[in-house]
């Protein structure tokens, strides 16, 4: 109690030491499985984390989950939240693969403990978009994104803030893929909900009225690529005779229409291609003859970690 009341006055190291301290003595009482350390370990995960200890977070969160599996065991909703800041903070040590794999697994608890309509597995499922978005695993993550928006929408209504997040990272994904006009669809309606519950002067309606006018330009420059390539296909004559017959016109006519939809996606597999491949500061320039450039944003460990940070409500603090 000592310690939870000196991090709740912001003395963050001297709270560590009173916990560690209290763990020490309830191992010497209880022995190593009891609920109350299992509580203690997770606490000091916790506050490793925000203090920016990911390997000591990693360590005492490890605890706390195997202690949780021994003592509530594997089909308790307090194992499932276990494994959520499990595999936070191994996705925060670089072990992305590991992380996903844990956070099926809590999952796989939560969908036991309480079937597939749960707020608990909204986040679950916003976590692993955000993590296969990171591994390039986009349509993977959309279909993870748009179940954990069709139980927001259940659980807190039409046209909520959650709502507004979790289309916000919708858009985000289709960005990634090149496809913006859908993206736009998404990001409408999150500026939509901000500007109502919010109103105009609102940072969040701001940065959402950014997002459009960025993803606008952006569609319209690839539509200006799409174009150019599907003027270049028709002006392209097929091999062949210069007298073909009408049957032979009418492949030719095909072979064009086809080399229209092939330009397309191209241009989308391009796209996709350049924003996964082409760079590492967080944006991709890609030039085509005389068209713009697009710049496409990438993402990166450090922008994906944040938001996961966000979803699971931690604030990270920076101690020097």
């Amino acid at each position: 109690t000592t310690g939870q009341a000196r991090i709740s006055a912001g003395h963050l190291q001297e709270g560590f030491e009173l916990i560690n301290e209290a763990l020490s003595l309830l191992n010497g009482v209880y022995g190593p499985l009891h609920p109350d350390i299992g509580a203690c370990n997770r606490l000091l995960a916790r506050l490793s984390y925000v203090m920016g200890e990911h390997e000591a977070a990693l360590l005492f969160q490890h605890r706390a989950t195997m202690i949780s599996e021994r003592v509530h065991g594997i089909d308790n909703p307090n194992t499932a939240t276990e494994y959520i800041h499990f595999s936070l903070y191994v996705f925060a040590c670089g072990h992305i693969s590991t992380a996903l794999q844990l956070l099926y697994r809590a999952r796989y608890i939560a969908l036991l403990c309480h079937g597939e309509c749960h707020p608990e597995i909204t986040q679950i499922d916003t976590n692993i978009g955000l993590m296969l978005q990171l591994v390039g695993e986009l349509d993977l993550a959309l279909i993870f994104f748009e179940n954990a928006l069709s139980l927001i929408k259940l659980f807190y209504g039409e046209r909520n803030l959650k709502e507004a997040f979790t289309c916000h990272l919708i858009s985000l994904t289709y960005t990634y893929r090149g496809d913006f006009r859908t993206a736009l669809d998404y990001e409408k309606r999150r500026f939509l909900i901000y500007k109502e519950r919010l109103g105009p002067d609102s940072d969040y309606t701001k940065d959402s009225d950014e997002c459009l006018r960025q993803l606008t330009q952006q569609a319209v420059t690839i539509a200006r690529k799409v174009a150019e390539l599907t003027a270049t296909a028709s002006t392209t004559k097929p091999i062949g005779s210069g007298d073909s017959s009408s049957s032979t016109g009418h492949l030719n006519s095909h072979s064009t229409n086809n080399h229209l939809s092939i330009s397309e996606s191209l241009v989308a597999k391009a796209v996709l291609s350049n924003a996964f491949c082409g760079g590492v500061n967080g944006n991709v320039n890609a030039t085509g003859g005389s068209g713009g450039s697009l710049t496409l944003p990438m993402p990166t460990v450090s922008s994906i970690l944040e938001t996961l940070n966000r979803v699971n409500g931690i604030l990270v603090i920076q101690i020097r």
